[in-house]
């Protein structure tokens, strides 16, 4: 395998989450390892007449603990939640705010503030004219979550939202990697997030008939690689991570988590809502070449693992076409069965669970796996956090529209 053209090494030096487990990654972090759902009954609104009526909701955030009264409207749920994950993020790196000037952030959503524009427009419909603000634009667009974050922060980098559905987070990523690698920056806060657990999207995701109905067993009901899933959950989640270059690790006396060594994207090009096989297995290759990765050093994979019958088994054979028999298979975990399906985020959550793998050399669990469906040609995921010290990872995003990310991490060092 040829060796790609090597810039600066980069560097995974803090997460901020807020994940239904709750405020800071701490929380995420101790919910995985011991293999705790974040599922449940939905209590924001009445989903008593809807087919499927649970799913992972955010904590109850008091947000005037955390901005002044007067910038509240101009703020909405997943650009307030985005914020406080970056300032988390800072925390957890020990950086003070500030310090990044000259870095940038690489935000990833799938649905922006489309929990806040549905009832906009119902208002609108049943009061008229009255129901727009001043602050009605400013809270609802799209790059509102990269803008404020990049303003809270001080950061005055190159400021982006990505949208590409569930590839998002990890296209945020990817692409905040090479503005380092490439010597463009220093830093960069990248990540997804997503808060659009809402009415209309529970409704709109049964149409398509992929929701898991298990109303009876909310906890059990996300199962990847499982012969009985009968679909994916629908949840809520924010994670950002500081990425670094070697050289401003060394200079404020940063630590490293993990290392980004490699990053992929591609499209299918063939279906909105099929995945390709061919073009999945391209982008875990290509990812490998990007980071001078043999797939015999691959360790670990935190799987794309949504619980759809075709998602996981054209997962599944994507990976056995890049890795071959049993024989030295990468180990497999898929977090979804935990956290269920947070969209924009769920390529950032991946991103933190291999990090939390190379870090400890533990392993997070997949729950719910009884029996592992043959057809999805990978072996049994560990149903326990599993010590397997690894040393080198990749995190698949396969999203509607064909768009794939393939992210590769390394233990730090």
């Amino acid at each position: 395998m040829p060796s790609a053209p090597r810039g600066r090494r980069v560097f995974v030096s803090g997460i901020g989450a807020i994940t239904p487990y709750g405020l800071g990654v701490d929380r995420l972090r101790d919910a995985l390892y011991a293999g705790r759902s974040a599922i449940g009954p939905i209590t924001a609104f009445d989903a008593s007449r809807f087919q499927t009526r649970f799913g992972g909701e955010l904590p109850k955030t008091a947000l005037d603990e955390h901005f002044e009264g007067r910038d509240l409207p101009w703020l909405s749920s997943l650009t307030a939640h985005g914020v406080i994950a970056a300032r988390l993020a800072l925390a957890d790196a020990k950086i003070s705010n500030g310090v990044l000037a000259d870095a940038g952030v690489f935000f990833g959503s799938g649905f922006g503030t489309i929990a806040e524009a549905g009832p906009h427009y119902l208002k609108w419909a049943e009061i008229g004219d009255a129901a727009s603000r001043p602050t009605t634009i400013p809270s609802l667009m799209l790059n509102a979550p990269a803008a404020q974050i990049a303003i809270y922060l001080g950061l005055k980098g190159p400021s982006m939202t990505v949208a590409t559905a569930c590839a998002s987070g990890s296209h945020a990523i990817g692409q905040a990697y090479r503005e380092i690698r490439e010597g463009r920056r220093d830093a960069m806060i990248a990540g997804g997030g997503e808060h659009a657990l809402t009415e209309l999207m529970l409704l709109s995701w049964s149409r398509l008939r992929v929701l898991s109905r298990r109303n009876d067993d909310p906890a059990g009901a996300c199962r990847p690689f499982d012969a009985d899933r009968d679909g994916l959950v629908l949840s809520d989640a924010i994670v950002l991570l500081v990425l670094e270059s070697e050289e401003s690790l060394a200079r404020r006396g940063g630590r490293a988590l993990a290392e980004i060594a490699g990053y992929a994207s591609n499209c299918d090009a063939s279906h909105l809502t099929a995945p390709d096989q061919s073009t999945e297995a391209e982008a875990i290759r290509e990812a490998l070449r990007d980071a001078s990765v043999l797939p015999e050093d691959v360790d670990l994979v935190v799987a794309h693992g949504t619980a759809t019958r075709l998602n996981d088994r054209t997962e599944g054979h994507s990976l056995r076409e890049v890795f071959g028999s049993d024989n030295g298979f990468p180990v497999v975990t898929a977090p979804k069965s935990m956290l269920g399906h947070a969209m924009g985020a769920s390529g950032a959550l991946g991103v933190a669970a291999a990090v939390f793998a190379l870090e400890s050399g533990t392993v997070t669990p997949t729950i719910n796996v009884a029996h592992l469906d043959p057809e999805c040609a990978i072996p049994a995921p560990p149903d326990v956090a599993e010590r397997c010290d690894p040393g080198v990872a990749i995190v698949d995003a396969f999203a509607f529209g064909g768009h794939n990310a393939v992210v590769v991490l390394k233990r730090a060092g």
